[in-house]
């Protein structure tokens, strides 16, 4: 049985993989979220570390060391920068492409979704908040923006491992957020949960609706990829 190593930012967009998981076990390791399980006919380890490609790729390595695998898969939520491309909309990545510079990464795409639509990636270290940042991102070519895929790659390759990407659309082109969840960070990169509920509760109106709206909308797209991938054959 095949071992894929699947990488996300959250547990949280785990959900839809661990729907379709039998077998769960935890994993002791020092990440965020840590599971093994039986998935898609493979044996699947589950790991979050927090968002942008520091953690992304810490968590690659850190698997490599406690465990053998065969394939590295980053998967979770994306913004699109292609109108085309509606909420919860699963997309298959053929390219990423780092918004900070260097080397493209090579992709392995899955067998089973050859006829898939499949699109370019650019892959940065900030969330992207307003709509006009999405336009300017979508001059590099790419049709959806994340924050991990470029770090799991790299450490795949470091691990001399095939790399594979998976993304869910969770904001279209033309949805931007009011809460700048860049200033939301601490210092080692994660999302403050005090800093959200603190600066929601000063723009109540405005920003507890869009919290809501957010993680609704996370959780129906994070359920839409854990289908998909049950499906793909890696």
């Amino acid at each position: 049985m095949k071992t894929i190593l699947f990488v996300a930012a959250d547990e949280r967009e785990f959900a839809g993989v661990l729907r379709h998981s039998r077998q769960l076990r935890c994993l002791d390791w020092p990440v965020d979220f840590a599971r093994e399980a039986k998935f898609a006919g493979a044996l699947a380890l589950l790991v979050a570390n927090g968002p942008g490609p520091r953690l992304a790729g810490r968590a690659v390595d850190l698997a490599g060391v406690r465990a053998s695998f065969e394939l590295v898969v980053s998967i979770g939520l994306c913004g699109a920068l292609e109108p085309c491309l509606k909420a919860g909309e699963v997309v298959v990545v053929s390219r990423v492409v780092p918004a900070e510079g260097g080397p493209e990464h090579q992709v392995q795409l899955p067998e089973s979704v050859a006829d898939h639509r499949t699109v370019s990636l650019i892959s940065q270290d900030r969330v992207v908040v307003t709509v006009e940042e999405k336009r300017a991102l979508r001059e590099s070519g790419a049709a959806v923006v994340e924050m991990e895929a470029y770090g799991v790659a790299c450490s795949a390759a470091r691990l001399h491992l095939p790399f594979a990407c998976v993304r869910v659309v969770s904001d279209t082109s033309e949805e931007g957020f009011a809460l700048d969840l860049n200033s939301m960070r601490s210092a080692d990169g994660h999302f403050s949960s005090t800093r959200i509920v603190s600066a929601a509760l000063r723009r109540p109106a405005r920003l507890i609706p869009e919290l809501f709206r957010l993680q609704r909308r996370s959780r129906s797209a994070a359920l839409a990829l854990g289908d998909f991938l049950a499906t793909c054959r890696f």
